[in-house]
């Protein structure tokens, strides 16, 4: 199916943006302290998480913003159909290249990036 369509490189990027941050966003939510703590007063989640997973979900939303454009000279012509089918032909472009290696570098460059010291560790 991913050979029907030439994509354009900006929504290659952006689904490949998506699904990085969909990870680093799983990542770092698994850092925070557990509910229960939180809700007892026991702990907080520390404010360089807190910004680091609002700059992910932020990257992510404009991921989004693109993947969802459908004034989009890519988008623009199709119909419902066509286009739902042309958005899993890039998940699954996208999915084949973004293999899992590659995948957990991008995550933790970005991790590494956010400067959470001991809390990513």
């Amino acid at each position: 199916m991913a050979n029907e369509y030439t994509f354009p490189k900006r929504l290659i990027t952006a689904q490949r943006t998506f699904y990085i941050q969909q990870e680093v966003i799983a990542r770092l939510t698994a850092l925070e302290p557990r509910p229960t703590l939180i809700a007892a007063s026991k702990a907080t989640v520390p404010e360089k998480l807190k910004e680091a997973i609002s700059a992910a979900r932020a990257k992510q939303g404009d991921a989004v913003d693109v993947l969802y454009d459908f004034s989009d000279t890519f988008w623009k012509d199709m119909d419902n159909v066509s286009r739902s089918q042309a958005k899993a032909a890039l998940q699954a472009l996208v999915k084949k290249e973004l293999d899992a290696e590659t995948l957990k570098r991008a995550v933790e460059a970005e991790v590494q990036q956010a400067r959470l010291g001991d809390l990513a560790t």
